[in-house]
């Protein structure tokens, strides 16, 4: 079974869409018919919903350039507003992938975190194969994108969603359990996933003794905390596994509403260089 797990990470996803698009040009298929069960959160959960539609990355791609203009383009610093736009990525999302969920053309995973009622941080999992789950795909993906401070919450419903990385960012072990409830073989899975770059460590670190010391890098933390997350699962992952979870990762880190998107070329090329062979080998259609 051929499974896509497709990280977080802001205006990165560029560089999945690109990567994702070279595979497609390479195999001449689309990525709905290379992969039995695609997974993504937060940006990959765009890639997710549009792969799902039938799209080609290399629109995404083109829709990436788009949407880093008009929204990561305006930040605001408003101190009672988010940063960005809500009905801007909206908008930009539901031009490219306004479908019903539950009439993807493969099954399709995205999920957010529910931030109200009596619980915090309570998963959401919308499965496009599930009756229940007829919604609007652009609402989900919001829901997913919706990184506090960066964008507002976003209500479906009588539910209240924000970032699906705040779950976990990193969503292999969340397509790896879905693929063994359709009972697929350990031995049997495959599962490319493809990151948007790891924070970097503190050149310092030994002098971070104390609560003054980290001050400065305070609005470091929630990003570490997922991060760390992603490696957490990214290990689980290779204990079920082993080397059959393939992560793909770029050799840099950029920042969420990067717009360098010479810079993401560059790695993703590189991403490709690196990688290409072994993905056309287990991609391949026989």
């Amino acid at each position: 079974m051929k499974l896509l797990s497709l990280n977080g990470g802001g205006m990165c996803g560029y560089m999945t869409a690109s990567l994702l698009s070279k595979i497609e040009e390479e195999l001449k298929t689309p990525s709905y018919k290379l992969f039995d069960m695609i997974c993504g959160v937060s940006t990959g959960s765009i890639m997710a919903a549009a792969l799902g539609a039938g799209k080609p990355a290399s629109e995404m791609k083109v829709m990436y350039r788009d949407l880093g203009t008009s929204i990561f383009g305006n930040k605001s610093w408003v101190p009672w507003k988010p940063w960005y736009s809500s009905d801007k990525l909206l908008e930009a999302v539901k031009d490219k992938i306004e479908y019903r969920f539950n009439t993807a053309k493969t099954r399709v995973i995205i999920y957010a975190a529910r931030i109200n009622g009596p619980d915090v941080l309570v998963p959401k999992f919308w499965k496009s194969w599930k009756e229940a789950d007829d919604v609007a795909a652009s609402s989900i993906v919001v829901a997913s994108c919706s990184a506090p401070v960066y964008f507002a919450p976003k209500t479906i419903g009588t539910e209240t969603y924000i970032d699906g990385g705040f779950v976990a960012n990193n969503p292999s072990m969340c397509v790896i359990a879905e693929a063994l409830s359709y009972n697929a073989e350990l031995d049997n899975l495959y599962n490319l996933n493809i990151t948007c770059g790891e924070k970097k460590g503190f050149d310092n670190a030994k002098k971070l003794d104390s609560i003054l010391k980290w001050i400065p890098h305070v609005s470091d933390l929630p990003t570490l905390a997922i991060r760390t997350g992603e490696k957490a699962v990214e290990y689980q992952a290779h204990q079920l596994i082993g080397f059959r979870n393939h992560v793909v990762e770029p050799d840099d880190a950029l920042e969420l509403d990067t717009l360098d998107f010479p810079s993401m070329d560059k790695l993703s090329d590189a991403m490709w260089s690196k990688h290409c062979k072994e993905i056309v080998s287990q991609l391949q259609i026989t």
